[in-house]
């Protein structure tokens, strides 16, 4: 399910993907404070079951308290996934969910005059 590991790239390299015509890849990573990223490919539709596949994936290497820091896509807010946050939090891994976006609660920015 996990792709091959990634490391960040010196200042002036680049890296590409390949892509084709047709088709959808979703990739999803996990990034720690080290720069280890576990990412995770999935060819089409991502729901709650491949969100819980990528945790529990990412779960079963924990060795301490881990926070993984969401958005609050539908898929990963579903009654499915918090069925399991007891057992990830068990592991060591908690779930941190973003707040909802809400761009009429921020001040204007200041017009130079």
């Amino acid at each position: 399910m996990g792709g091959a590991p990634l490391r960040w790239i010196r200042i002036g390299q680049q890296r590409g993907i390949s892509s084709q015509k047709g088709g959808t890849l979703n990739v999803s990573g996990l990034l720690n404070l080290r720069g280890d990223l576990t990412s995770h490919q999935t060819a089409g539709y991502v729901n709650s079951q491949t969100v819980i596949g990528w945790i529990d994936d990412f779960a079963a290497g924990v060795g301490q308290t881990t926070v993984i820091v969401l958005d609050n896509a539908p898929r990963r807010r579903s009654k499915l996934v918090e069925g399991k946050i007891a057992e990830w939090q068990a592991k060591g891994v908690c779930l941190f969910f973003l707040p909802p976006y809400r761009p009429q609660r921020n001040a204007a920015p200041a017009r130079p005059d």
